[in-house]
């Protein structure tokens, strides 16, 4: 599964790549973006955004390509 760069969000990578070094991950839609953006800011926020295709983690949000 391939990962595009969702701003402001920097990482770049793939889903195996994530889930080895950020357990536990989480691939979500593309509607929760803000929501992903906003914990993005503050880096000790570990809650998940419900919903598809989004990869949340304390520090990084990004939209899963299928």
């Amino acid at each position: 599964m391939l990962v595009r760069n969702q701003s402001p969000c920097p990482y770049i990578g793939n889903c195996h790549t994530y889930r080895a070094f950020w357990e536990p991950f989480i691939c979500f839609p593309v509607t929760c973006q803000a929501t992903c953006e906003q914990k993005w800011r503050n880096l000790l926020d570990h809650s998940y955004c419900h919903a598809d295709n989004i990869l949340v983690n304390s520090c990084m949000c990004v939209v899963c390509d299928k």
